[in-house]
């Protein structure tokens, strides 16, 4: 369901269909969570409000690592940027959130040479 919510948006000039008229959602079939997760190395922010007022000072300096367009983070991150009036630098990551899980452990937990 969230890729058939999302393209529609994205793509509207695509669709050959009316989405909002021609499908219907029948159930629900999964929850997925969403999470916002820093890297301890370098960063003061350790809650969502923090994090708020660092991007806001920041002002398009924020970086934020999603695994591509269209997908629940970058959908969730653009729904967040909105509501909380900030903005973010997006870094596409396509190797998704195990690539970028693993970016972040090695840059907080660089072993020592």
């Amino acid at each position: 369901m969230s890729t058939n919510a999302i393209t529609p948006v994205l793509f509207k000039d695509k669709f050959t269909i009316n989405f909002e008229k021609d499908v219907v959602a029948i159930a629900r079939l999964a929850d997925l969570p969403t999470f916002l997760m820093a890297t301890t190395k370098d960063f003061a922010p350790k809650t969502v409000a923090e994090f708020v007022a660092y991007a806001k000072r920041a002002s398009r300096q924020t970086q934020i690592c999603k695994p591509g367009r269209g997908s629940f983070p970058h959908y969730d991150t653009e729904i967040l940027s909105r509501r909380a009036g900030i903005e973010m630098v997006a870094i596409h990551i396509k190797a998704g959130p195990p690539g970028y899980i693993n970016d972040m452990v090695k840059a907080t937990f660089k072993s020592p040479s």
